[in-house]
């Protein structure tokens, strides 16, 4: 399968896992000492996985979950963190290219 990432940004992990709850995300992924979370989609036709949004930050040891502190009428979670897939470590991998490629 080819992954495409079409745009990615460096974050702050409080400001990921907000993100990630705000988009009603279950979990991120953790590989590498980052955490990741993406928006995707599949074109089945041609085995590719468009990533069209890619947020990486750093998070240094692997814990299975963040809390994320609650605001305004949004209850106070825990948001897990599962050990990166395949596809989530190609995604993280294109992800920090495109980074690197814009500093």
């Amino acid at each position: 399968m080819k992954v495409e990432v079409h745009s990615a940004k460096m974050r702050g992990a409080d400001d990921l896992i907000w993100c990630a709850l705000c988009h009603g995300k279950e979990f991120v992924y953790w590989a590498d000492g980052k955490l990741v979370c993406y928006e995707s989609k599949l074109e089945t036709k041609d085995s590719r996985l468009i990533v069209t949004d890619c947020c990486v930050a750093e998070m240094p040891e692997y814990k299975r979950g963040l809390r994320v502190d609650g605001f305004g009428t949004i209850p106070s979670t825990t948001m897990p963190v599962a050990r990166a897939s395949a596809t989530a470590e190609k995604i993280l991998k294109e992800a920090l290219k495109l980074i690197k490629a814009r500093e």
